[in-house]
């Protein structure tokens, strides 16, 4: 019994050990929902960011807390890399579901370029804290995977937005002035971009990251 209340204690120990990145990006996602329900009672911004988004943020740390530490991969660094890419997604998406998809202009091709980076880089680390041989995560079919499952992710989460823009008639996830169905392709398009990249660039340096990072001596 008290090794069980002693594990509890270590794990929400860790659990806010170094959370400066994932505190910022809640504080960000629950401020966007009671600007945008204050403003413009738009109750559909409560579904992405007072639920999906603060999801997704926390889902690193509990991987790194209850599965890759006492495995021996990861470190506080990686996870807190994790989660300064993260809080860099909420802080671009934000302004633009509470300002800037209303306005006219096309934030929409900037944000998602630079998503496809911000969400691959959080992905890839956040993956290889959960596999055997992140090692092995960059190369033959193991890097074949990634960019099938980054594809696959890419149009379950447009797909997500673009649900919720139609059904809901608002603009949080797609410029006011474009075309829904055109606003989809072309964030397809430039996530893919964005993904690529990042993909390329952590392959180059995957080595040095292991050492550093993943698999600390």
């Amino acid at each position: 019994m008290q090794s069980k209340i002693s594990r509890v204690k270590e794990h929400r120990g860790y659990f806010f050990d170094k959370s400066k990145w994932l505190i910022f990006a809640f504080c960000i996602s629950y401020l966007t929902v009671l600007v945008e329900f204050f403003n413009s009672e738009r109750l559909s911004i409560i579904i992405p960011y007072a639920l999906i988004i603060p999801f997704f943020i926390t889902l690193p740390r509990i991987i790194y807390i209850l599965r890759a530490r006492k495995n021996g991969r990861g470190s506080f660094m990686l996870l807190s890399n994790i989660e300064r890419a993260l809080f860099v997604v909420v802080l671009l998406n934000a302004p633009a579901s509470l300002f800037f998809h209303n306005m006219g202009f096309q934030y929409d091709r900037f944000l998602h370029l630079i998503m496809g980076v911000v969400y691959g880089y959080a992905f890839i680390f956040t993956l290889s804290m959960l596999i055997k041989y992140p090692e092995n995560l960059m190369s033959g079919g193991s890097f074949s995977f990634l960019v099938f499952i980054g594809i696959a992710m890419l149009f379950l989460w447009e797909g997500g937005q673009f649900s919720i823009d139609t059904m809901t008639g608002t603009h949080l996830f797609s410029d006011k002035e474009q075309n829904i169905i055109q606003d989809f392709w072309e964030d397809i398009v430039f996530g893919f971009i964005g993904g690529m990249a990042v993909l390329f660039y952590l392959k180059n340096k995957w080595g040095k990251i292991l050492d550093e990072q993943i698999q600390p001596k």
